[in-house]
């Protein structure tokens, strides 16, 4: 392990273990030294041995890499700790007071230190007592992992500044809990504070409904496996108000451990109006039912479900009697009411799973199955029970519907179109026939 990448406590223990082998130096044979200084020279961090004077002994590679100085030309102790640095209290560790210092307190620390050509280095220190008459100071180039630990400060106070200040809600979460959530975040799920959140489940932000799906996709997402970028869920606030929530997440780490970096938008408004877009594009906003395009759409897909499984349907065309004599005695506003009330007749009269739509200005068209319940003569009869209500409670005019019926058979597939086409001609047939009877 390259000594950048060691913590302190890798240091320390590797210093010492070069003082314990040092403590031993005398007690070592000649050969046996030269293997051991040899072994200093190689060493990848500064050595230096010094006597209680401030002479330096032995530098070896290293620390003329570190400081630029070598044993010929490194200044006298007392000019190279005023150089070096100002700081007189590390200089009573190796000199007049050196051995009291060394023994009784914590020497290693890191300085910045002037090396030799100007430079200024932030370096680690670590001073041992040899014997009486030396001792030891290795070093280590600490400027390059200083620099790091500088930026990655920085670095972290800018992001988080940045997610403090996000227009999105962000959160970390590991295990299913929040580690973090920042002010947007609070603001979204209606808390006072992140602490009413953080330690807490995800669970409580989401809405029963969707929680089984997101921590699904959750545990897919830790596992590694492929998951939706983005996706969106109902989200519960804490007074209970559910609102529409997009969110996207990335596996990442955090504090030691692998977590998910999670951004967080209330969508509740945006939801609402492509609801509300979508609605509009397949609704007729004055009456609500299914406008042509609606109508025809959903038409042709129940038609294909009827030639899958076999079964008739029925076409249902309706026309409001005297609409215009309606516009022009009472006015138009009358004639919306007329169509709003028409529809509502229809609404009674048919079932919630029959496709209902206002396909004209005063035209209606129903598409169902044909079942026992639907034959011409029930609807018709349960069509005139619902508008004798209603005529029952207006006064201004009676409310009158003309219908005609057509049928579809898989054994013998016509459009949506010709469908229509007859159920026309038979609307206008009764429509005639109420004339005249009239």
């Amino acid at each position: 392990m390259k000594y950048e990448e060691m913590t302190k406590e890798q240091l320390v223990k590797e210093l010492i273990e070069a003082y314990q082998h040092l403590a031993e130096l005398e007690k070592l044979s000649s050969t046996r030294k030269e293997t051991f200084y040899s072994i200093l020279q190689k060493a990848p961090y500064g050595v230096a041995l010094i006597d209680k004077d401030g002479n330096y002994l032995f530098l070896n590679p290293e620390f003329t890499n570190i400081t630029g100085y070598s044993i010929n030309d490194i200044p006298t102790e007392r000019d190279w700790f005023k150089k070096a640095y100002p700081d007189l209290e590390y200089r009573h560790m190796v000199t007049d007071h050196w051995k009291r210092e060394i023994v009784q307190k914590d020497a290693d620390r890191t300085f910045s230190v002037m090396c030799k050509n100007g430079d200024v280095k932030e370096i680690y220190f670590r001073p041992a007592l040899l014997d009486d008459s030396r001792s030891i100071v290795t070093l280590l180039d600490m400027t390059q992992r200083k620099q790091a630990e500088t930026l990655l400060k920085e670095s972290e106070e800018r992001y988080r500044t940045a997610i403090e200040y996000s227009n999105d809600g962000v959160a970390i979460v590991r295990e299913g809990d929040h580690l973090y959530v920042n002010q947007k975040f609070v603001e979204i799920f209606g808390y006072d504070r992140p602490e009413e959140v953080i330690g807490r489940p995800i669970s409580i932000i989401i809405h029963p409904d969707d929680r089984e799906r997101v921590n699904e996709i959750n545990r897919r997402r830790q596992r590694g496996e492929t998951v939706p970028n983005s996706y969106e869920f109902k989200g519960i606030r804490k007074d209970g108000i559910t609102i529409n929530i997009e969110v996207s997440a990335a596996k990442t780490t955090y504090r030691g451990g692998v977590v998910s970096l999670v951004y967080l938008r209330d969508v509740t408004e945006r939801k609402k109006m492509e609801d509300k877009l979508h609605f509009m594009s397949f609704n007729d906003e004055l009456t609500s039912l299914y406008n042509r395009r609606g109508f025809f759409t959903l038409a042709d897909q129940q038609m294909k479900v009827a030639q899958r499984i076999k079964s008739r349907m029925m076409l249902f065309f309706i026309d409001i009697d005297d609409m215009k004599w309606i516009n022009d005695t009472f006015g138009h506003r009358e004639g919306d009411r007329a169509l709003i009330n028409s529809a509502a007749v229809l609404n009674e009269t048919f079932r919630e799973s029959d496709i209902i739509g206002r396909i004209g200005g005063d035209e209606f068209a129903i598409f169902a199955f044909d079942t026992t319940e639907m034959t011409p003569e029930l609807i018709k009869s349960r069509l005139q029970n619902q508008l004798d209500i209603h005529n029952a409670q207006s006064c201004l005019y009676k409310l009158s519907l003309s219908i005609g019926i057509s049928y579809y058979d898989p054994a013998d597939p016509i459009s949506i179109d010709e469908l229509m086409s007859k159920a026309d001609l038979l609307m206008y047939e009764h429509k005639r026939a109420k004339q005249k009877n009239s």
